[in-house]
């Protein structure tokens, strides 16, 4: 029973099973007929009218909605029941089918299925036994009932008349004319792509790319073909249309200008659309700003600069260009220069920045670049340089033949921009083996040009007699970038000269010094003749007339020339110090104090206080009485007799000591000529030296011997020049000895005797150290015997000077208790005349004794005469019985006198040490008159 009963489920489920393989078979044909009806009706709508886009994809949707719809309700539904997925017919519904479906059948299977559900849920067990007994008739009697033949697959046939239409019309057109199915079915498809409706004449877009740099102009340029042409041809871009204009038969063209941004565009007749184009923007490189720092050289001084929007420039040279470039859509900038070319890059941001030093000038192209664009617009410029020029430098050279071994440089040195250094590089020719060695000199070296002077002195590079040196000048500019670059001078060349040239050079300056100082004096004796005619022709008018005033003229331009020439005299004298100092010779110490003492005494000779009267007096002459001129030529008178006794001393003191200089040196050459001849005897008579070679040597020493008996003769001479020669005479007699052994040993070396020759040499050699003893000995007497005299005759004038004191301040006395009406007041006038011619001669003695001692200073003299002008002035007082002003210049008098004393007493001190220091035994002198005495000093007496 119950096999039965399993059995008619068994057939249930095979009959589901069917039930929905048939709903599939079947829904596969009505999608298909549905889906091909529909497809030709979109292919016939599409290829008719061409839609657009928008209804293409409308078409497209909707069709592929459909299709899924249809699909899924009458095919996908079904499978996913026939593998009982989701909700399923039930056993009972299955049985209402089958009982449609079997007559036979009818509600026999429903009645059994609900049977054996109540079976499963009855609970009386006679009910229970009824009812399965009931199942099992009915489960019987329908076992034998084919349930699957409910369906009929056959039945869906019938829905073949539905797809096999439209099938046939597909096929059919397919194979006719394929593209009425195809090419709807390809634009439908690609529903977002823009289809062209075929016209009579076909419109094609000749630009191979429509992509464009921002901010340029882009040229659509289209063509069209065919056999019937468009009226007119317009671009859309929007809502905006324009037509585009024809440029030749056929071809069209319109420009878009200044593009920004992507534009989309078609291409329209009256009867056609095109796709929709879409015209690419790329991003354009923009360089939109440059500027420039210009850091300047440090040695220029200019303060840096920056430069906007900068191109073309014209900097100095050695600036540090840095160029800081603002960009837009700017990957790279590229910086070519003549011989570089540089790719900037940059992180982030939009600024590029290059940096150079301006060596030269170039030429520089800047372009950027990006993803889209490889050369982009280029900016071309150019970087003028100006030069660091090079130094120069112009020297003239100017010498003197008065003035030896000085040369004179004036010049001028030049730069655009200052100087770094100027040196002077020298090198003595003797050491051309060694360096240069330089000298820096002082320039101001901000001034770009300034005037150069210098003095090169042989002195100061410590050339000998007779040595050369070359010598350039260099300047170099301040261009620290090139190295500081440098101009130089020739080379130039100083001569020393020798020794032999320096001394008569000396010699002759010394001449001319004596000659100038002999015509001063002349002129000061000329002058004084013509003030005396002048004043005595005073005498006899009241005031003065042209003729007066004009020979007044013509005197002061005298005595002006008269100080000019005295000017001249110091100048000589200078010059021929010079001289003496170039030679470099080693003299005595009281010598050299002598002649440094004359240069003072030179020195002093002008007085600055009578050029100032001269010139006065110039400016006033229009001005001038006679009172006035008569205190002027006094005046005058008593300068010019003090400058005629300081030229009278200056010039006796020069020659005293030219002949003590010319002993000194004879006694020098002679001590060193005496060294050399010993040093050659004792290589004669070693016979280290060749017998040729030693005559040789012997010969010059013969001639060193014959200069120095030139010298001596000279130098009695000038000692027979001075006013009082000293006590001092060649010894001719060791002259001649030495001049006997020189001979003999010239003699034995001509004959090859070296030894007997050496004999005679060292002999020689001797007698020259024994004749410069005794010439030193004999000049230190004589110069301490007259020392020894003048100081005795100092002593003798301050003995008178202090007995005319006495009487002189008596005669103060006397003269003061006198009155005018006395018949005795004109014998004091008498006295003093007395006293005046006494004093002359202490004051004639101190003028001749100032001619040998330089101890007897300038002030002195004129101390002396300015008692001499008292005492005149006093007997003019008394003759004038004008009793005051008598008295007065008597008590001057005194005063004068008093210090004349005591400048004497200290000259005599002097003296006295000065007779030590050549005796070498201070406080006694070796004189035959040493002065010496037992009266107290006048500066005791005055106390």
């Amino acid at each position: 029973m119950r096999n039965d009963l399993e059995i008619v489920k068994q057939k249930l489920k095979g009959f589901i099973s069917k039930y929905y393989k048939n709903q599939i078979i079947r829904g596969l044909l009505v999608s298909g007929s549905v889906l091909l009806v529909l497809l030709l009706l979109a292919d016939l709508i599409e290829y008719y009218s061409w839609s657009g886009r928008g209804v293409r994809t409308v078409i497209f949707y909707s069709y592929v909605a459909v299709t899924g719809y249809v699909l899924i309700r009458y095919v996908f539904i079904p499978l996913i029941k026939l593998f009982k997925i989701g909700h399923t017919i039930s056993n009972k519904e299955a049985a209402r089918i089958i009982g449609r479906h079997f007559p036979e059948v009818n509600d026999k299977l429903l009645n059994t299925l609900q049977l054996e559900e109540k079976l499963t849920t009855g609970k009386d067990q006679k009910e229970m036994e009824l009812l399965l007994a009931g199942v099992q008739q009915k489960a019987a009697g329908l076992k034998p009932v084919p349930f699957k033949k409910a369906v009929d697959f056959k039945k869906n046939l019938t829905y073949l008349r539905y797809l096999v239409p439209p099938a046939l019309v597909i096929l059919l057109v397919l194979i006719i004319a394929p593209s009425f199915i195809t090419e709807p079915s390809a634009r439908i498809i690609r529903h977002q792509v823009a289809y062209e409706k075929p016209l009579p004449y076909e419109i094609h877009l000749l630009n191979d790319s429509l992509t464009v740099l921002q901010h340029e102009d882009f040229t659509i340029n289209v063509e069209v073909t065919g056999e019937e042409l468009p009226a007119h041809l317009k671009l859309s871009e929007g809502s905006f249309s324009f037509r585009i204009p024809e440029t030749e038969p056929g071809i069209y063209a319109y420009t878009f200008r200044d593009v920004e941004s992507d534009i989309y565009f078609t291409i329209n007749t009256e009867e056609y659309q095109s796709a929709e184009y879409h015209l690419s923007v790329r991003p354009k490189p923009v360089i939109y700003n440059i500027n420039v720092e210009l850091h300047y050289p440090s040695y220029l001084g200019k303060k840096d600069e920056l430069i906007e929007n900068a191109g073309d420039m014209v900097v100095p040279e050695g600036t540090l260009l840095t160029w800081n470039i603002y960009t837009k859509d700017t990957r790279e900038i590229v910086f070519k220069t003549n011989n570089e070319t540089r790719i900037l890059t940059v992180p982030e941001g939009n600024m590029f920045t290059y940096e150079t030093k301006a060596k030269n000038e170039f030429q520089y192209t800047i372009y950027g670049t990006n993803s889209f664009v490889s050369h982009s617009d280029s900016l071309n410029y150019y970087i003028t340089l100006i030069k660091d020029e090079y130094p120069t430098i112009e020297l003239e050279e100017y010498t003197d033949e008065n003035m030896l071994g000085f040369t004179h440089f004036n010049g001028v040195i030049t730069d655009d921009h200052g100087f770094h250094s100027m040196y002077l590089w020298h090198r003595k020719d003797n050491s051309a083996t060694e360096e240069w060695d330089k000298k820096e000199l002082k320039i101001d070296k901000d001034l770009n040009k300034q005037y150069i002077q210098y003095t090169i002195r042989a002195e100061d590079y410590n050339l000998a007699p007779g040595e050369n040196m070359s010598y350039y000048f260099e300047v170099k500019d301040n261009d620290a970038v090139n190295g500081y670059k440098a101009a130089k001078t020739k080379m130039y060349a100083v001569n020393f000269p020798t020794e032999e040239q320096l001394a008569e050079n000396a010699a002759e300056k010394s001449e001319d010094l004596k000659k100038e100082m002999e015509e001063a004096r002349k002129d000061i004796f000329d002058l004084a003749d013509q003030m005396e005619e002048l004043r005595n022709s005073l005498y006899e008018k009241k005031d003065l007339n042209w003729m007066d005033k004009q020979q007044v003229e013509m005197m002061l331009e005298k005595e002006e020339e008269l100080l000019n020439k005295i000017e001249g005299l110091k100048e000589l004298n200078k010059q021929m110090k010079e001289l003496e100092k170039m030679m470099q010779q080693e003299i005595d110490p009281e010598l050299a104090r002598k002649l440094k003492e004359l240069e003072r005494l030179f020195n002093e000779l002008l007085d600055e206080e009578m050029k100032k009267e001269l010139e006065k007096m110039k400016k006033e002459l229009s001005e001038l009485d006679k009172d006035k001129l008569n205190d002027f030529l006094e005046q005058m008178k008593k300068k010019n007799e003090e400058l005629k006794n300081n030229l009278d001393q200056n010039l006796e003191i020069l020659k005293q000591l030219e002949f003590e200089k010319k002993v000194d040196e004879a006694i020098k050459d002679l001590e060193k000529l005496a060294e050399e001849q010993k040093q050659l005897a004792e290589k004669t008579g070693e016979k280290e030296i060749s017998k040729e070679e030693s005559l040789e040597e012997q010969k010059k020493i013969n001639e060193e011997f014959k200069k120095i008996e030139e010298e001596l003769k000279e130098a009695d001479s000038l000692n027979k020049e001075l006013e009082e020669p000293l006590d001092f005479e060649s010894d001719t007699a060791s002259t001649g000895q030495i001049q006997q052994d020189l001979n003999e040993a010239t003699s034995k070396l001509e004959k090859g005797k070296q030894k007997k020759a050496s004999e005679s040499q060292d002999s020689a050699g001797d007698k020259m150290n024994d004749m410069a003893s005794s010439l030193s000995m004999m000049m230190e007497m004589a110069m301490m015997s007259q020392m020894g005299e003048d100081a005795e005759q100092v002593k003798k004038m301050l003995d008178n000077l202090l007995d005319l004191s006495f009487e002189q301040e008596k005669l103060i006395v006397d003269f003061n208790g006198v009155s005018l009406n006395n018949p005795k007041y004109m014998d004091f006038a008498d006295k003093q005349k007395l006293l005046q011619e006494d004093y002359m001669v202490v004051h004639d003695s101190l003028l001749a004794l100032s001619k040998r001692q330089m101890f007897i200073q300038p002030f002195i003299l004129k101390e002396s005469g300015k008692i001499i002008d008292f005492m005149n002035k006093s007997l003019i007082s008394m003759q004038e019985r004008q009793k005051g002003h008598a008295l007065g210049e008597q008590q001057y008098v005194m005063t004068s006198m008093n210090n004349l004393a005591l400048m004497l007493e200290e000259s005599l001190e002097k003296m006295n040490q000065s007779m030590a220091m050549m005796s070498g035994k201070p406080g006694k002198g070796k004189c035959n008159n040493p002065g010496q005495g037992s009266k107290p000093s006048l500066g005791e007496l005055l106390k």
